[in-house]
């Protein structure tokens, strides 16, 4: 990121720039997983593949995958790796949670075709998911607040509305009645996709984790998923035998924010000290890391084995070093 024209998107340049940078400023050899931020419709999809192939085949990343792209043009990327003979996409990572389900029209289908893995980030719609607000509270902290500026009035447009408290309430009735906290519930329903390969958690302190995590050894029935996907009673555009769920939400996919100012890996890379994840803290301006202290289990497989990434189930403690 940076002011030039050429620190932003998916450009030839850019994209090279940024993986050479992002070793050097983490002291690391290479990436695991490279992921695309946002998807780029002002460059060509030839010259994006290309690059990170380029990237793939000189060592700097092991695999590569997207993250806030629209199915068709996922698709079309997917064409053209085959046809050019260059290196595939493993990875997709939409926003996916109770709140927001419109990838499972598209996305989710044709990843489960393509054999790539679904990595899915804010499971929890930035805390709304949590059961902790209520549609006439004016949070003063957290993703909500104004003190986020730009990026808490999009979190606002993106989720604070009354169907979506409604549907917050139904879900922490079902959570009491079965005795399961509802961030277990939320991510657990997430898990219970077929779709789904891994989640990923975000935290601003470090016992928020031992409900959400606890989401992997949380099964749930047949029974249990159709409760809640129930759309809410009064939500719009309900009808009667109508094969769309209602709780689907129909925002461009683009205005999504895939990186979270205290949450989320973007990429994944090996070391002598175990798996890391670095992001860009948006509210600072600055690269930070997660060092994580234990083996997580974030492998990727190689293409010709369905391309998945293992789920991540465990990360255990870690800590936070500026760059």
């Amino acid at each position: 990121m940076g002011p030039a024209a050429w620190d932003g998107g998916s450009s030839r340049k850019h994209l090279l720039d940024a993986i050479d940078a992002s070793p050097r400023r983490l002291n690391t050899d290479y990436v695991d997983l490279y992921q695309l931020h946002m998807d780029d419709p002002t460059t060509p999809i030839d010259e994006i593949a290309e690059a990170m192939d380029t990237i793939v085949r000189s060592g700097r990343a092991r695999y590569i995958g997207v993250s806030n792209i629209l199915a068709y043009r996922l698709a079309k990327a997917l064409g053209r790796q085959d046809t050019l003979k260059l290196t595939r996409f493993v990875s997709a990572q939409p926003r996916y949670n109770l709140l927001f389900r419109e990838v499972e029209r598209e996305l989710f289908p044709l990843a489960q075709e393509e054999g790539l893995a679904v990595i899915t980030f804010n499971p929890l719609a930035g805390g709304l998911l949590s059961g902790k607000y209520k549609h006439g509270d004016t949070p003063e902290k957290g993703r909500f607040s104004a003190e986020l500026g730009g990026f808490g009035q999009a979190y606002h447009a993106r989720y604070w509305h009354e169907r979506e408290f409604e549907t917050v309430a139904r879900v922490q009735e079902i959570a009491k009645q079965h005795g399961i906290p509802i961030t277990t519930l939320s991510v657990a329903w997430i898990l219970a996709n077929p779709a789904i390969t891994s989640v990923i958690l975000g935290a601003s302190r470090i016992e928020q984790l031992t409900d959400t995590l606890a989401a992997a050894d949380c099964k749930l029935d047949s029974a249990l998923i159709t409760r809640l996907e129930k759309p809410a009673p009064n939500s719009a555009g309900a009808t009667q035998g109508s094969n769309e769920k209602a709780t689907l939400r129909n925002e461009p996919l683009l205005a999504s924010l895939a990186i979270q100012p205290n949450a989320g890996p973007m990429f994944l890379w090996g070391g002598a000290d175990g798996p890391r994840s670095e992001y860009h803290n948006r509210k600072r301006g600055s690269s930070c890391q997660y060092h994580f202290r234990t083996a997580a289990d974030c492998l990727v497989r190689a293409p010709t084995d369905a391309a998945w990434v293992r789920k991540i189930i465990s990360v255990g403690p870690f800590t936070r070093a500026a760059d």
